[in-house]
């Protein structure tokens, strides 16, 4: 299946133009893993460090209570009217609801690359024999173009969690939506969501716990190799011999930093 695009029937979410330019800044480990298995991991969103991923913001909980006296007191929506009591319990079990799905929801990250980021080089990769894979949305449409996984392309877009509101009635908003802090990242995630019985999934039985490899078109996908700029001379040498090996054809060249 393709990547899903944005349209009328689809959910709301900042698909970027095709033109746009994607980076990812990976260790020599998770390189060879790419090259080897042929597919993307995709992690779940309850094994990221980052505690506000896949979550709402203070004030949607507030938003949903009145929404829901809204509906109560205007709309006269419900035969039997809610007291504020059941009308909070109700949106605990949302937000509770929100959390247990994080478990099948797993994302794939990107950098909208616009330059190199020392940042990005040191947090995302080993600085020694770092590796950036550049490609573009354009490239990931046509490298998933056989997959038959269901994918949704997104930029994130930036907030904070204590003032920000985020539209409650969307199920994929807290997916294209980080922490403030985050935003020197500019991420593009690619989002999956695994199938699922009553919103739940069997971890225990998948061979990666944390997440799911995707089968990818590594030909399509990449479009550039950048090394590391404190890397040896040698390692360009040698990712250019694992290139060949594995028959990925694109240009490889040094950081400009370096």
């Amino acid at each position: 299946m393709p990547i899903e695009r944005y349209s009328d029937t689809s959910p709301i979410f900042y698909e970027p133009e095709e033109s746009i330019k994607f980076a990812r800044y990976v260790n020599i480990t998770k390189f060879l893993s790419l090259l080897k298995d042929q597919q993307l991991f995709f992690c779940r969103l309850d094994k990221l460090e980052d505690k506000f991923e896949g979550t709402m913001p203070k004030i949607s909980r507030k938003e949903l209570i009145n929404s829901y006296r809204y509906l109560r007191d205007v709309r006269k929506f419900f035969s039997v009217p809610m007291t504020d009591k059941i009308i909070e319990e109700k949106v605990e079990e949302e937000f509770e609801f929100r959390e247990k799905i994080k478990s099948i929801r797993c994302i794939n990250c990107w950098n909208e690359f616009k330059g190199e980021s020392y940042a990005l080089w040191k947090i995302y990769s080993d600085l020694n024999q770092g590796i950036m894979i550049k490609s573009s949305f354009n490239r990931v449409i046509s490298a998933f173009k056989e997959s038959k996984e269901k994918i949704y392309c997104s930029k994130v877009k930036y907030i904070d969690y204590n003032i920000d509101s985020i539209d409650i009635g969307n199920i994929m908003t807290p997916l294209i939506h980080k922490h403030k802090a985050y935003a020197y990242e500019e991420e593009i995630r690619l989002i999956h969501e695994v199938s699922n019985v009553r919103w739940k999934h069997d971890w225990e039985n998948e061979k990666h716990e944390k997440g799911v490899k995707i089968n990818v078109n590594l030909q399509e996908l990449i479009s550039e190799i950048v090394i590391s700029p404190f890397s040896p001379d040698w390692f360009i040498e040698l990712i250019e011999d694992i290139l060949n090996k594995y028959s990925i054809k694109c240009n490889l060249v040094s950081s400009e930093l370096k």
